[in-house]
């Protein structure tokens, strides 16, 4: 349920879902238009990703990268500051509802290259 500001959405975390934190096999970059919270299904579902991900390098003897979480949990006002500051963004999206993540693309291009 899309909770109207940060404030909301603290008392929403509190009740309903898990923060996320950076670990071994993902980091979760500094969040500016999110909050670290995702429902135990979710959390579950980025574990079981970077698990996954992880042994398939193994298997295939490539390089493990950790993969950069970028988004999260929104509130209605962090969406709507974000459309301020972002063409990409729109005002009805899944991080409303805490069902969806963002996997950085450019964190992880930049860690490639070093």
């Amino acid at each position: 349920m899309p909770q109207s500001d940060n404030a909301a959405l603290e008392a929403f975390e509190l009740k309903y879902l898990l923060e996320v934190k950076t670990d071994s096999l993902y980091k979760v970059h500094k969040l500016r238009y999110s909050r670290l919270y995702i429902p135990a299904k979710g959390l579950l579902f980025i574990n079981d990703l970077a698990r996954s991900y992880y042994f398939k390098c193994l298997t295939d003897t490539l390089k493990y990268i950790p993969f950069t979480i970028s988004s999260l949990t929104r509130s209605k006002q962090s969406v709507s500051d974000l459309v301020d500051n972002n063409a990409n963004a729109v005002l009805n999206n899944a991080h409303l509802r805490s069902k969806t993540f963002d996997i950085s693309y450019r964190t992880f291009y930049k860690d490639v290259l070093k």
